[in-house]
């Protein structure tokens, strides 16, 4: 036999080979497959995992998601395991097989020599016991030399026998080398079977040459001669194999199926206990999503979920902190912790109601501070904050454990005693003025009493409402103000019509504003040295509905109340430039002493507003004196101040009007940024007759001196007090003895009168 060294099939025609083999191989692997997965999926179904009608009414459960992904990559690992597994298995065999059929063709090459030479079929017999040891061979056929008479055959399986395609000798002979495997050509192609392996090998002889004997070479295959004298045609069947090989896959694959199910079971009841943390966040995220942040939500779990525990805690916490802010906000004062205005009028309903119901009463304080303002301006916010905390503290001390106490922004507070009649109101308003006096705010090294005013209204009538109530206790209080602060005022329905006058004329106000319906008087201030008028006090009038001039005195309180008095101080300020840029073209060049509001002194926009002015109407600054009152000068000391300062360096001047009327004045006047003095009018009118007036004048003329400023005397009456103010050494002078106001700068009659005694008149007043 010729035994070549076997040549090793290429993976590729292996692999080429598998995959034509498979799909009659994977049919059964399938199917079984296919019920295994049918049973996974029955359990998935009656477990909600993959149910229908479940997804249609909510929506899918995580832990049906992980054991969906979990059952999911182990079905995908599974059919590529076995893939993996059949192809290894299936190569292995067929390897096996064509190493087996190579042993089994070297031996029957040597068995049927003897039959080729003999042509005796006896010598079958041999051949026959040997290959009846192997029930993989289908079958056997011995052809002579020609390839077409077959000399001796063996058939275990007569059907796949038949099958096969008829030995071609001439096919054989075509093969090329690459073809062979150690000189078999190896096929497979019968129609019914993929599992069966057809092996063809020629049987040959090798002779010595009959010449040349005497120099025979061992190592020459020349003197060698291979003569073909038959060809052996075997047929292997490995189906057996194959499907041992898919019993084992479908019974491996019966077997995972149970694992799945198993672990479909165990894997669902773990992933469950691992989730079960995350579902008990439903409840308290719901209770959380309607508002309800009363809830805590458990730490159990592992890590990651404690993590998000934990931030949901914190962002509850954060959550119900905003509320409670938010509801603090909006139900108390932010800086005192009393109760707010909104609070405050729904608990005045309430008590409303219950009064009613009771038919008792109850008393409602309304509470102004009276000198707040002095010392906010004075000390700055900071104090007043400090002050306005000390005061809410003693009102709540001074008042029972059911009255409500509040503040409604500002300096003013209200309280509401309940169950008091008006003997019971009146006691309590007392005891609050008489704690407030006897209060000592202390700040900065300095001392201040802090003084209030109180208006009490009584809830015991039906017809009014809350807000009735308030405006009553309102209107009150400002009563209370205007009686001279430090004390209260009971409400009383017939004070109700002038407090009515008074909004009538706030709007009587507005409309004057609106419609320009102001007018300005003038009343000279003439210099004492020389008798001229080169200054002009600017007056305010209003004009009346019937045309007649309103005095200031009629409408300047309740523009104040009502917060109209800045608008008024600019439309002065403007008229008042306005005038002397006419006077200007005109060539006559007074000055105009033009009086100012304390509110003037807190709006942010006053210089700024005074500047555009003074650039509208292109006037100089000189000739604008602004007169500040003593009490709003020193009030607002700090804010006045700063913008006395800016205005004076642009050329603008100041007075001080009412100088005296306070000596706390005496203390701020050496550092007021003031440039004149105008002494209180009261003082001068008595200087004559009363001793201590004119000390009084006297020293304030000295220390306005001393402070170097130019000092003015207002309500000159008589030749008397003009001369013996020129002996004190005032600058100015100013009254009816002097001019009464005219709606004309330069209408005003000298009078008859001497400047310098008995011998001259003053008849020369001049306007420069």
């Amino acid at each position: 036999m010729d035994n070549k060294e076997p040549n090793k099939e290429p993976v590729s025609a292996v692999l080429a080979r598998w995959i034509k083999d498979m799909p009659e191989h994977l049919s059964t692997v399938r199917a079984y497959g296919q019920g295994c997965i049918a049973v996974v999926v029955s359990y998935l179904r009656q477990s909600e995992l993959l149910s229908r009608r479940q997804t249609k009414k909510k929506s899918g459960s995580l832990v049906r998601r992980f054991q969906a992904l979990l059952i999911s990559w182990g079905v995908v690992v599974y059919m590529i395991a076995v893939t993996g597994f059949w192809f290894v298995s299936s190569t292995a065999i067929q390897n096996t097989f064509e190493e087996q059929a190579s042993d089994w063709m070297k031996k029957l090459d040597e068995l049927s020599t003897p039959l080729y030479i003999s042509q005796d079929s006896k010598e079958f017999v041999t051949i026959e016991r040997y290959v009846s040891n192997f029930s993989e061979i289908a079958y056997i056929k011995f052809y002579n030399a020609d390839g077409v008479s077959v000399l001796a055959e063996y058939t275990s399986d007569v059907a796949k026998a038949d099958e096969v395609p008829e030995f071609n000798v001439d096919a054989f002979k075509n093969y090329s080398d690459t073809d062979l495997k150690d000189g078999l050509a190896i096929t497979s192609d019968i129609s019914t079977s993929q599992s069966f392996m057809r092996l063809i090998a020629p049987v040959s002889i090798v002779a010595m040459q009959a010449d040349n004997m005497l120099d025979f070479d061992m190592d020459n295959p020349l003197d060698e001669s291979v003569n073909v004298i038959g060809y052996i045609d075997m047929g292997l069947d490995f189906s057996a194999y194959q499907s041992h090989m898919v019993d084992s896959i479908v019974k491996g694959s019966f077997f995972i199926a149970l694992l799945f199910l198993f672990a479909a079971i165990v894997g669902r009841h773990l992933t469950k206990n691992a989730l079960k943390p995350l579902l008990d966040l439903r409840e308290p995220l719901d209770r959380l999503a309607k508002g309800d942040t009363n809830v805590w939500v458990g730490k159990g779990g592992d890590e990651e979920i404690a993590a998000i525990s934990n931030a949901l805690n914190s962002t509850i916490r954060a959550i119900k902190g905003r509320d409670e802010e938010l509801r603090r906000l909006a139900d108390y004062d932010a800086l005192t912790g009393l109760i707010n205005k909104r609070s405050f009028n729904i608990l005045m309903e309430q008590e409303r109601k219950k009064t009613l119901l009771d038919k008792g009463s109850s008393a409602l304080f309304f509470i102004d501070l009276d000198q707040f303002k002095y010392v906010n301006d004075t000390l700055g916010h900071a104090s007043g904050d400090r002050l306005l905390i000390q005061i809410a503290e003693l009102l709540k001390n001074r008042m029972r454990e059911d009255d409500v106490v509040c503040r409604l922004g500002g300096d003013e507070f209200a309280v509401l005693a309940r169950n008091v009649d008006k003997k019971g109101a009146v006691e309590v308003a007392n005891s609050i003025v008489k704690s407030m006096y006897d209060f000592l705010f202390i700040e900065q090294g300095k001392t201040f009493n802090i003084y209030c005013s109180v208006g009490v209204a009584l809830m015991d009538d039906d017809k009014l409402s809350a807000e009735d109530v308030f405006s009553n206790a309102d209107m009150a209080c400002y009563t209370a103000k205007s009686q001279g602060r430090n004390r209260f005022h009971f409400y009383e329905p017939k004070a109700v019509d002038k407090n009515k006058m008074d909004i009538g004329w706030s709007h009587r106000i507005a409309e004057a504003l609106a419609h320009d319906k102001f007018v300005l008087h003038y009343q000279p201030i003439v210099s004492v040295d020389n008798l001229e008028v080169p200054n002009y006090e600017v007056l305010l009038r209003m004009i009346g509905d019937n045309g007649e001039i309103v005095p200031p005195m009629m409408f300047i309180p309740i523009a104040e109340r009502f917060g109209l008095a800045t608008e008024i101080d600019y439309w002065v300020i403007k008229n008042s430039m306005k005038t002397l840029q006419a006077m200007n073209q005109t060539g006559e060049k007074v000055r105009f002493y033009v009086n100012l509001s304390g509110q003037l002194m807190i709006d942010p926009d006053f210089v700024s507003r005074v500047l555009g002015f003074l650039n509208e109407y292109d006037v100089e600054a000189s000739q604008i004196v602004f007169e500040l009152t003593e009490r709003a000068a020193v009030g607002n000391i700090h804010n006045a101040s700063k913008k006395m300062d800016k205005l004076r360096s642009h050329g603008f001047e100041f007075a001080v009007d009412d100088f005296g009327s306070g000596f706390s004045s005496f203390s701020y006047l050496k550092n007021m940024p003031v440039d004149y003095v105008k002494i209180e009018g009261e003082f001068v009118e008595r200087i004559i007759d009363d001793e201590v007036d004119r000390a009084m004048v006297k020293s304030m003329v000295d220390i306005a001196k001393a402070c170097g400023k130019q000092v003015v005397a207002e309500y000159v009456c008589d030749q008397k007090t003009y001369d013996l103010l020129k002996t004190y050494g005032i600058d100015y002078a100013q009254g009816f003895f002097i001019a009464e106001p005219s709606a004309e700068p330069f209408a005003t009659a000298p009078p008859s009168a001497s400047p310098t005694g008995s011998q001259a008149t003053v008849t020369h007043l001049k306007a420069h």
